[in-house]
C-alpha cells in the first residue's frame, strides 16, 4: 500500500503471507522499517503470526535496544484482526455488521480501482476514542485491505503478488531479532482495534503510534506453496 498524497514516505513495510493447499492463511510475516528525516532506518518492527501464536519485536537502531513479545495472537497484538488473513477480516467485518462496534459501520459496497469493495466507516463516538473519521475498503472477494481514506490523505494497495514457494526468500518468515541488542521492557499492547484511527493503520502496516498517515508506504506480498 502507498499514500497517494505528495509527501515522502517515512516508513516502508513488507508483508508475506503463506497459504495452505486450500488457500487458508497459515502464517504471516510483517516488517516495518521506520526512517529518519535523512532517510536512514531508525527502528525495525517485525511480527510473525503462525496459527494461534505470534512473535513481535521492536528494535531501536539508535539506542540498540529491543522489546519483544511472544505468545498467543491476542497476547501479542491484542484484539485486532490480522488484516492479511481473509478469514480473520471476514470475522471482524461480521462483528461490525452486527452493530457491535461503537461508531463503526458497514456502508453499501462500491468500486475502488476497478475492484468491488466492502466499505467500513468509522466516526468519533462516545467511548471509541476516535479523533476523526476514516473509511476503509476491503476486497469483497478476498477480504484483504485495499485502501483507507482520511480527511488529510489516502492510502492505497499498490502491490499484491502471488509467488511460488521456490521464489520466497529464505528469511521471509524467520524470527530474527538482533542478538546483540539490549532488551528493554515490552511496549504496551495497543488499545482495541476499533479505538483509534492510528490503531487501524497499525493493524494494516504495523505503524507506530503517532505515525503520519500521509507519510507511509506499505507493500503486501501474498505467497502460496507449490
Amino acid at each position: 500500500m502507498q499514500q497517494t498524497t505528495p509527501f515522502p514516505a517515512m516508513s516502508t513495510a513488507e508483508v508475506w503471507a503463506q497459504a495452505d493447499a486450500s488457500g487458508a492463511i497459515v502464517r504471516t510475516a510483517q516488517t516495518l522499517i521506520e526512517l529518519g528525516k535523512d532517510g536512514t532506518p531508525t527502528s525495525i518492527q517485525r511480527t510473525i503470526i503462525t496459527g494461534p501464536t505470534a512473535q513481535y519485536y521492536n528494535y531501536n537502531l539508535r539506542s540498540d535496544t529491543i522489546s519483544i513479545r511472544s505468545g498467543t495472537v491476542a497476547a501479542v497484538i491484542g484484539d485486532q484482526p490480522n488484516l492479511f488473513d481473509g478469514a480473520s477480516v471476514a470475522n471482524y467485518l461480521s462483528t461490525i455488521a452486527q452493530g457491535s462496534v461503537q461508531g463503526v459501520g458497514v456502508l453499501p459496497s462500491q468500486t475502488l480501482d476497478s475492484v468491488t469493495v466492502i466499505v467500513v466507516q468509522a466516526v468519533p463516538a462516545p467511548g471509541n476514542r476516535l479523533s476523526e473519521r476514516f473509511t476503509a475498503y476491503f476486497d469483497a472477494q478476498r477480504y484483504i485491505i485495499r485502501g483507507l481514506d482520511f480527511p488529510n490523505g489516502r492510502v492505497r494497495l499498490t502491490l499484491d503478488e502471488t509467488l511460488p514457494a521456490a521464489a520466497v526468500p529464505p528469511d521471509a518468515f524467520l524470527w530474527n531479532p538482533p542478538a546483540t541488542a539490549r532488551v528493554a521492557s515490552p511496549t504496551p499492547l495497543p488499545p482495541s482495534a476499533t479505538a483509534s484511527q492510528l490503531t487501524t493503520l497499525a493493524m494494516i502496516c504495523h505503524l507506530p503510534a503517532g505515525a503520519d498517515v500521509n507519510q507511509m508506504s506499505c507493500n503486501r506480498l501474498f505467497v502460496i506453496p507449490d
